[in-house]
């Protein structure tokens, strides 16, 4: 019974008890009062008695503490003796303080007020059990749970695994499924098996994609963007062919593409990793030399695309079929699949459909192009028949100018979002068959057949240049028709997650901007890279592309690429590109300084743009920062000039650097998040005008020490300022990619830090604070830190030891206030921090990648 708990019925004239003595408690009544009223002295005094009957275990004293001051067990003081409970395993005192109303932050990343964490750490399962109601709640405690199991998986302690799964109740995952494939230990037998089957039955989404990054330490093997059939493809188990039957009979994805990664240790000194190139499942089947050729006809017959795509999706690389090692019979008995396959489709093929016939030759080709049966075993002959008869219907130009329903597919596919609040609002253009997908057009598959090889690519390249032209050119008639006043500012459609009956004149202009961008992204992606020269002196902008040079390991130009460089020539001169941006631009309110006409023409050569896609509905670039331009200067400059060498509990016992060194910058043109940005700064500036500044000062970021620093932002409507800085922001590979292709999701705040002040975007003026958050990632091991333009408005300035976080946030929630600045420097000795509430209100500019430098060596 706990202790707050009562026997026996009511008493009909219930007595008030009386206040506990200062024998019985150790402090006080008077004391216990004063805490109540905020004497900090007193309230240190009262945790510390808390403090020291959880560690001995005297649950009806704390109990009784608690019950002396009811409102303590909303206070940080309850929350950290919660943390000391668990420290001391001190089970039943952590239950009857959560019975009480103590309510630890279990969803946040702070070992200082989260009892999950220590208790994970120390192994103390029974205090594990107690909190995992609670901790199953949110997604951040959700996945240390995940991440212990898989240590358990790891090391084959199925016993303990099964004791979280069955008596905790924890759900099981596709990463700890894939962990139990590919990284369980050789030597589990039948117990493989069993952890397995376990982790199947307490599953729910069997697409979900893992990632797994390797501990040197324990294993030499990880993965991007796996799933369980990825993993059960890969694995070298008995029992995969029953899992895998059983994955696919649970309708799995068989068309998504996963990544394997090893990490390699002690070469020159360094850690290293590498990644491969991404595979099906059907090319993990293959390769895997313990799958039997039934294993491969299974995945085959389940998704007959697969035997026609090649390894990473790129012609040139392997194809499933010469995934086997040649001595296979089963090598030839795949090429036979592929052959009936292509003959089935083609003899129900609907030679209208332009689209289904250029899927069919492009088939026909790469089957020829890779088979090695013999002439004489093909029933039919060679699939040149396929090519021949289909081809005439290809080459045919579009004579149909009216584009209206694949602009509509285009508006079903790319809802206008707000970035900060809508997931799984990107749409990748990088691949041909992608856009095709996307708009269902023909026109894009026709670049596919210049992948294969056997057709003529002059004529090719009159087909490309007349369909693109003559949708930029319908676009245009749209701008024209429909005039200027139409969609712009918020009336362009952000925010809204449908769609219209009739597509509008901003729907138009983006669709052509998509055309363009899909264009880009194919001619990067085709031709040898183009990569910023090491020695340039000069800022390179606009037109001139001397500052990019081709990367030395760059294969040879491609057939599509010749194609797509012809097409993009084209471009550079025409007068439909410089309405379609023009208009984009305008309705968009980017700045003028971007000079996006310009980077897209970039983009059109080959050069300069590290990225392009849609998200949110909007289009969003990365474009390299040459090393030794005045920007990248500028921001290396900030980077010394705000390194503070102060540890702070963040760091969880980690080191303080000596110095952090910017390796690569990319700046960042997400003109959906510009938007948003630009709204909402002048609603601030509206705000500033009635009510008056709060706090106003400088931070480290404002100084200048090398370079010049970026003007683009700045705008002659705002006199007298908006409070606008330059802060950092540190962030994980995942969040570089997930902040500026999105925006800051203030639902995931706290998932890399504690949230002192409340759950909103953490900004910091000392790059040494913001250093805390990163993450080693990608082929370098480099981290990252966004620099970001931030409108603060009225800032509400606190300086208090213990500050009230949900006050505090509520302030800028509607309470007159736009972001906060905590100031730890002044109390603690170590950083300023700034505090916003609303994702609108932070433009990430630019993408640092840099390194921890220690003296004498170097940490990535």
């Amino acid at each position: 019974m706990g202790c707050g708990a009562s026997s026996g019925p009511a008493p009909v004239a219930p007595v008030a008890p009386a206040p506990p003595a200062e024998a019985d408690l150790g402090i006080s009544p008077a004391r216990i009062e004063a805490a109540s009223q905020g004497d900090e002295i007193a309230q240190d005094d009262f945790f510390r008695q808390l403090f020291r009957f959880s560690e001995n275990g005297d649950e009806q004293k704390l109990c009784d503490l608690l019950n002396a001051w009811p409102a303590s067990v909303k206070q940080r003081g309850a929350w950290e003796t919660s943390v000391n409970a668990a420290r001391f395993q001190q089970t039943r005192v952590l239950q009857n303080m959560l019975d009480l109303g103590v309510d630890p932050p279990i969803g946040e990343d702070d070992e200082e007020v989260n009892p999950l964490i220590k208790a994970l750490q120390r192994g103390y399962w029974d205090v594990v059990g107690v909190l995992v109601p609670k901790a199953l709640q949110h997604d951040f405690s959700t996945k240390l749970l995940e991440e212990s199991m898989l240590d358990f998986v790891v090391a084959g302690d199925y016993n303990t695994l099964r004791r979280f799964m069955k008596s905790f109740q924890i759900p099981g995952s596709g990463k700890l499924l894939c962990a139990a494939l590919l990284l369980s230990p050789d030597n589990l037998g039948p117990i493989a098996d069993e952890m397995v089957s376990m982790i199947v039955e307490h599953m729910d989404d069997f697409n979900k994609p893992s990632s797994f990054t390797p501990d040197a330490k324990k294993v030499k093997v990880g993965w991007e963007s796996f799933s369980p059939i990825h993993a059960a493809c890969r694995a070298k188990k008995t029992f995969n062919r029953k899992l895998i039957q059983s994955l696919i009979d649970k309708e799995v994805v068989l068309s998504e593409w996963g990544t394997e990664m090893f990490a390699e240790t002690n070469w020159g000194g360094k850690r290293h990793s590498k990644t491969f190139a991404k595979r099906l499942p059907l090319h993990y089947a293959a390769e895997n030399h313990h799958s039997s050729f039934k294993i491969i006809e299974l995945l085959a017959k389940a998704y007959p695309e697969a035997m026609f795509k090649h390894v990473d999706d790129k012609p040139g690389r392997k194809l499933p079929c010469q995934c086997i090692r040649p001595s296979d019979e089963a090598k030839q008995q795949l090429e036979e699949l592929m052959y009936e396959y292509v003959c089935a489709r083609f003899d129900s093929v609907n030679k209208s459909e332009k689209g289904e016939c250029i899927q069919l030759i492009r088939m026909a080709l790469v089957f020829e192009q890779a088979r090695t049966l013999k002439e004489h075993k093909l029933s039919r002959g060679k699939l040149s028949f396929v090519v021949e008869e289909l081809m005439p219907t290809v080459l045919e130009a579009s004579q149909d100018v009216d584009f209206t329903a694949e602009l509509q597919r285009f508006v079903e596919a790319h809802p206008r979002v707000d970035l900060g609040r809508t997931s799984a609002a990107k749409v990748a253009v990088e691949s041909i068959h992608n856009i095709s997908e996307v708009l269902k057009s023909d026109f894009w598959q026709l670049l596919t057949l210049a992948e294969c090889g056997g057709i003529d690519v002059a004529q090719l390249k009159e087909l490309v240049n007349h369909e693109l032209e003559a949708r930029l050119k319908w676009v245009v008639s749209r701008i024209s028709r429909e005039g200027e006043g139409e969609g712009e500012g918020e009336t362009a459609g952000l925010g809204t997650e449908g769609t219209t009956d009739s597509p509008s004149r901003s729907d138009a202009v983006r669709y052509g901007i998509f055309i363009l961008s899909g264009l880009i992204a194919q001619i990067i992606a085709a031709q040898p890279k183009k990569v910023p020269k090491k020695d340039d002196e000069e800022d390179y902008e606009g037109h001139d592309f001397e500052g990019f040079e081709e990367d030395e390991d760059a294969g040879a130009e491609s057939a599509v690429a010749e194609v797509l460089c012809s097409v993009g020539a084209t471009l550079q001169s025409s007068e439909t590109l410089d309405v379609i941006v023009g208009a984009y631009c305008q309705e968009l309110q980017l700045p003028k300084d971007w000079n996006l006409l310009g980077v897209l023409r970039q983009g059109l050569d080959g050069c300069a743009v590290n990225g392009i896609f849609f998200s949110g509905g909007d289009l969003v670039m990365k474009k390299y920062v040459p090393v030794r331009s005045a920007t990248f200067e500028w921001i290396r400059g900030l980077f010394e000039n705000t390194f503070l060498h102060r540890y702070t509990r963040d760091r969880r016992g980690g080191k303080v650097p000596d110095a952090l060194t910017v390796e690569e910058v990319d700046q960042v043109f997400n003109c959906g998040s510009w938007l948003e940005y630009e709204i909402r700064r002048q609603k601030v500036y509206q705000e500033l005008q009635e009510k008056g500044p709060a706090w106003t000062g400088e931070f480290r970021t404002d100084v200048c020490t090398k370079g010049e620093r970026a003007e683009w932002f700045q705008s002659d409507q705002y006199p007298g300022g908006i409070n606008e800085h330059w802060l950092y922001h540190g962030t994980s590979g995942a969040g570089e990619s997930g902040i500026t292709e999105g925006d800051f999701r203030l639902n995931l705040a706290g998932s890399n830090a504690g949230t002192l002040y409340g759950n909103g975007a953490y900004l910091a003026e000392a790059v040494s604070k913001s250093g805390e958050y990163t993450t080693p990632h990608g082929a370098k091991n480099l981290r990252t830190i966004l620099l970001c333009l931030s409108c603060l408005g009225r800032v509400n300035y606190n300086d208090e030891k213990r500050p009230d976080g949900d006050e505090l946030a509520n302030s800028c929630k509607g309470g007159g206030f736009q972001s906060i600045l905590g100031d730890r420097e002044k109390i603690r000795g170590t950083y300023r921090e700034i505090i916003v509430f609303d994702d609108n209100l932070i433009y990430p500019g630019y993408i640092c990648r840099y390194k921890r430098v220690e003296k004498e060596k170097e940490e990535s």
